[in-house]
């Protein structure tokens, strides 16, 4: 197992903060496929500091079946995404994990801890991200594991994980670094959107002076100036990752992460 303390320092735009991100890579991957009449199981220390927060686990009995299973290890100290029934929620690459991400459960003080596995949502469908978070120092940190189940529920296989350092903070799936830029000063004079490969982009009775994309090595790849103070931005020309946006007004600016 790998420990990478990743921590992305953006000097071309001095008026963004950025945060750190804890990554794991599981080398090798955790690969769970217990045999007949037997249970296989992991558990996971999201900070490394002694204390498991998620359990996993492959049954393979008769009854009730082949099952891959994921619970929360500690008692109101963890929690993970779920949907209808206490299913576990598959997430895929880029999806933001926060607070007001879908539904939060802890499976141990719960009643359905039986309801815990993973479905059809996650088998045979490739990689696929659990949100997760967990307490630290008194607040919620905000993170991702990266899993593959196979489509007969025969074996799940582990691969990585990350979380975000700093509390509260949100975090991409799948994304190792450059997850934690926020907004800059005066956000809510600037309202962006994105529906696919156009971002809206409204700054109510201000003028939009300019708009910029930048990738992830700082490098311009589309901009528009004297803009009107609504203003649609097609990123379809761009390929698949991760950008920066940065909007300008007179008198404010926003810059904000847009994944493709």
């Amino acid at each position: 197992m790998r420990y990478l303390m990743i921590i992305c320092i953006v000097l071309w735009l001095p008026d963004v903060s950025v945060a750190q991100i804890v990554y794991v890579d599981l080398d090798p991957d955790v690969r769970l496929a217990a045999s007949h009449m037997s249970a296989m199981d992991y558990f996971l220390d999201m900070d490394n500091d002694g204390v498991d927060e998620f359990w996993f686990m492959h049954f393979n009995v008769t009854p009730p079946g082949v099952s891959c299973d994921v619970f929360t290890a500690q008692d109101g100290d963890a929690e993970m995404l779920v949907r209808s029934m206490y299913r576990p929620l598959a997430i895929q690459k880029f999806d933001t994990v926060q607070s007001t991400s879908e539904q939060w459960v802890c499976t141990v003080s719960g009643s359905n801890n039986w309801a815990q596995s993973l479905d059809d949502e996650w088998c045979g469908k490739g990689d696929r991200y659990l949100g997760v978070r967990f307490y630290r120092d008194d607040e919620w940190h905000y993170g991702w594991v990266r899993i593959e189940a196979e489509a007969d529920r025969s074996a799940m296989t582990l691969k990585d994980y990350a979380w975000e350092s700093t509390a509260g903070r949100s975090i991409l799936a799948g994304v190792a670094s450059t997850t934690g830029i926020i907004a800059s000063s005066q956000p809510d004079e600037i309202s962006i959107s994105q529906s696919g490969h156009s971002v809206s982009i409204n700054a109510g009775n201000q003028v939009l002076r300019h708009v910029a994309v930048y990738d992830m090595l700082g490098s311009m790849r589309l901009e528009h100036d004297a803009c009107a103070g609504h203003f649609v931005l097609d990123l379809s020309g761009l390929p698949r990752g991760l950008y920066l946006l940065r909007a300008e007004t007179g008198s404010s600016s926003r810059t904000t992460r847009i994944a493709l």
